[in-house]
């Protein structure tokens, strides 16, 4: 199974000024935490490889939302940098990520670089009830 955790914290540049606007807005809305789930008929080897190759794999994954990746060290799991671009809402956002992982093989962690959003993205691959299908979660 993979989960898809996505949290950010939406900012609203020029809204009472930058650091007091970040403050606001945890107040108000905390983090906003987005999981979603599938079961997929492939050898859970194979869906974790296709998730943690960022020059391959990944990109023919996101959706329309999430575009322009580019890889700018490693490209495949653990120690990828890399950037993209997401339109939501009309708003487009740009990204500066660190790829790591923390259980080698079953999670992968996407988190941003010296960023005000803190944008984290987990991704996990673990078997659901019988032995050939890897339950998948991804952004978080």
């Amino acid at each position: 199974m993979i989960i898809y955790d996505w949290r950010e914290i939406f900012l609203e540049p020029g809204v009472i000024g930058v650091g007091i606007a970040i403050k606001e807005r945890e107040r108000l809305m905390g983090q906003i935490s987005v999981k979603a789930e599938a079961v997929l008929e492939a050898p859970s080897e194979e869906v974790y490889a296709t998730i943690a190759d960022y020059r391959q794999g990944h990109p023919n994954m996101l959706p329309k939302e999430l575009y322009d990746l580019q890889v700018e060290q490693g490209g495949y799991g653990a120690g990828t940098i890399h950037r993209f671009k997401m339109r939501v809402l009309g708003m487009e956002q740009s990204y500066y990520q660190r790829v790591s992982e923390p259980e080698p093989g079953r999670v992968l962690v996407e988190q941003d670089i010296d960023s005000p959003q803190h944008v984290t993205t987990t991704f996990r691959v673990d078997f659901h009830d019988d032995a050939y299908q890897p339950w998948f979660a991804g952004p978080g």
